[in-house]
């Protein structure tokens, strides 16, 4: 086991800074004290603001080590999780037993969503018209996708493709407690493509709300590194019967002494349209964090872990719909997307222009490999 260390957390400097004046053998050596999404965006090796500049793809022994550190990273968050999930089950529902579902595309999650398991008749009714029709036919596609011969022929065919083959990394723990439905969905892990397009798009859309660009010049002399900054790469999700279920939970969380609350939203409260949650976000106490089995590169637990209590309401309605999570993460590749819809009910997309698209590329590209590169092998 590679040796522990206790040191406090260095003051990290700006990433642009990072990307310019240091050595790759200083880049490693800082690695303990980066995030997962600050090693990303220093491994993609493309500086902003008003001295950018892309320093070109790192050397292919560059590239491996960055990636064998980025996934042990991505493991200790794991490992967290998995932690925080069994606190979470031990605390809030002890001796109630869940049955595990795994799921691994959004066509499987969609088949969990609108199955009787979930989605019982008092809940549906509760929905917004739009968000039932959507469920209603999902149900009824995916009983035909299910059972039908010849796929192709089905009129939705390359939705419904698309949908079997968009990969997600879910586990939905389920059980019941006084008849009604409690999930857990446990390790919500977001997928390399998702991570990498995630971070992109928070630099342009923190670029586009600040109206930092300017016709004609570099679009990366604009950006800010940090606004790409994500906490919400792996996540627990709570689903409870009623919204109000919620805050006798939210209490043991800000009280255990395994977790350590960092940042808390009150959806409910803030009375922001239909979507009534609670956003958490935890890490290990420090005395967990110093115990993490996989050495020094994760010694220290930085990033958060989200957890999210939701009623299924809400959770329906995020899922389902015309601004339902799916179509919100793919309207996401084309543009900036408005928090509000048009009016006819669709997403409103403000399209990426050229330049936008051509630095996104890049950048996502670059941080895809480093999450998914064979760095293993031979380290």
């Amino acid at each position: 086991m590679a040796k522990q260390t206790t040191s406090e957390p260095i003051e990290i400097p700006p990433l642009a800074e990072i990307i310019r004046h240091y050595s790759f053998p200083e880049v490693v050596d800082l690695a303990p004290n980066l995030t997962l999404s600050e090693l990303l965006i220093v491994g993609a090796n493309m500086a902003t603001g008003p001295n950018a500049r892309d320093y070109g793809q790192r050397s292919g022994n560059e590239r491996k080590k960055l990636s064998y550190i980025a996934n042990r990273k991505l493991r200790g968050l794991s490992s967290a999780a998995d932690k925080i999930f069994m606190e979470v089950r031990r605390g809030m529902f002890p001796g109630v037993k869940f049955h595990r579902t795994h799921v691994s595309t959004y066509l499987e999650k969609y088949r969990f969503l609108v199955s009787e398991d979930f989605t019982d008749d008092t809940i549906f009714e509760e929905l917004e018209q739009r968000v039932k029709t959507d469920i209603r036919r999902l149900k009824n596609d995916i009983a035909l996708w299910d059972k039908t011969s010849s796929r192709t022929s089905m009129h939705n065919y390359s939705e419904f493709y698309n949908l079997d083959n968009e990969p997600v990394n879910l586990d939905f723990h389920l059980s019941h407690i006084l008849d009604s439905p409690v999930v857990l969905v446990a390790k919500k892990i977001k997928v390399p493509k998702r991570i990498a397009g995630k971070i992109s798009y928070c630099m342009i859309r923190k670029s586009r709300g600040e109206h930092r660009g300017h016709e004609g010049k570099p679009i990366q002399r604009y950006l800010v590194l940090e606004d790409g900054l994500i906490h919400d790469i792996l996540g627990i999700q709570i689903i409870v019967p009623q919204i109000l279920d919620a805050y006798p939970y939210k209490e043991f969380i800000a009280t255990s002494k395994v977790l350590e609350m960092v940042d808390f939203d009150d959806y409910n409260r803030a009375k922001q349209g239909r979507y009534q949650a609670i956003h958490i976000d935890v890490v290990l106490n420090p005395e967990s964090a110093t115990t993490n089995p996989l050495g020094a590169l994760m010694n220290r637990q930085q990033d958060p872990i989200e957890i999210i209590l939701i009623d299924p309401k809400s959770m329906l309605s995020a899922n389902f719909g015309p601004e339902g999570y799916y179509r919100r993460t793919i309207a996401q590749t084309q543009g900036i997307v408005h928090k509000h819809n048009s009016r006819l009910g669709s997403l409103k997309i403000d399209k990426f222009t050229d330049q936008e698209k051509k630095w996104k590329s890049v950048f996502e590209s670059r941080v895809y490999e480093l999450l998914t590169y064979e760095a293993e092998r031979g380290l």
